[in-house]
């Protein structure tokens, strides 16, 4: 004898929008029309029928942690495992770079842990291109212009903070040995985790949110260093986010960054006056 059950979810009416065969379940050989469901015989102890993600699920008569686990935990999460890798995998790094040293040298690690294991998960996890993540030249023409106007238009707010801001001279103020090439590995990770790696991984699913996504913690790293400098990096991470986002890759972004790097370094330290 073939009965209907009325499609009920969570007590609400709801409407099939196509027939769709169910999986069978108890040796019930079960569909649904629109509002209906047909079974073959009457369900073994059960009140009602839930449908969900194309599963059938029975709650049975007098045991009910099925719903309540239901109520509790919600829909299924449907979480991009890539970016949840990228998340998490970014965070890590930039909190054991405060907290620890795994070569003994800061730039070392900014190399490695931003730069190296990041690349490593990119072609090995992922099965991608580091070049998909803004490692290339992209629009070298316009890359070049934008590094030259970024570099003009933050001389003279370096000049301020390095030779006026005492709590910008008191943190930069130190020794100068090996300052180029060390400030540039050290800037060569930071912009590759953060205006590589993030903004262009999560511009895959984000679009051009991204450019913000990746300005928060990149401005979360700057805890500890003077406020003036915390304080602007929010909006200093979406601009060079701009840079990479507008060339394809971050390379333009490290050349401005490693610019100001050096010079509010010398600055502080009084090298010029």
């Amino acid at each position: 004898m073939i009965r209907e059950w009325e499609f009920l979810k969570i007590g609400k009416k709801y409407k099939v929008e196509r027939k769709r065969k169910l999986p069978v379940k108890d040796g019930l050989s079960i569909q649904h029309s629109n509002k209906t469901f047909k079974v073959s015989s009457d369900p073994p102890g059960c009140d009602m029928l839930l449908l969900d993600s194309g599963y059938l699920y029975q709650i049975l008569q007098g045991w009910k942690p099925l719903a309540i686990g239901k109520r509790l935990l919600g829909e299924k999460l449907n979480i991009d495992w890539k970016i949840a890798l990228l998340t998490i995998v970014s965070t890590i790094f930039i909190t054991l770079d405060y907290y620890s040293s795994l070569t003994g040298y800061n730039h070392f690690d900014n190399i490695l842990y931003y730069v190296l294991i990041p690349g490593l998960i990119t072609m090995v996890v992922f099965r991608e291109s580091p070049r998909d993540y803004g490692f290339r030249l992209g629009d070298w023409k316009t890359g070049l212009l934008l590094t030259l106007l970024g570099c003009i238009l933050m001389l003279p707010v370096i000049w301020y903070l390095g030779s006026r801001n005492s709590s910008m001279v008191n943190y930069y103020g130190f020794p100068r040995e090996g300052l180029i090439w060390k400030k540039g590995l050290e800037m060569f990770g930071w912009e590759y985790i953060f205006r590589g790696w993030l903004l262009f991984g999560y511009a895959k699913k984000y679009g051009s949110d991204a450019l913000w996504l990746q300005a928060v913690p990149f401005a979360i790293a700057h805890l500890g260093k003077p406020s003036v400098e915390t304080l602007s990096t929010i909006f200093g991470g979406f601009a060079f986010g701009w840079v990479a986002w507008r060339t394809g890759s971050f390379l333009y972004g490290f050349l401005i960054h490693w610019f100001i790097g050096v010079l509010i370094v010398i600055l502080s330290s009084g090298a010029i006056a």
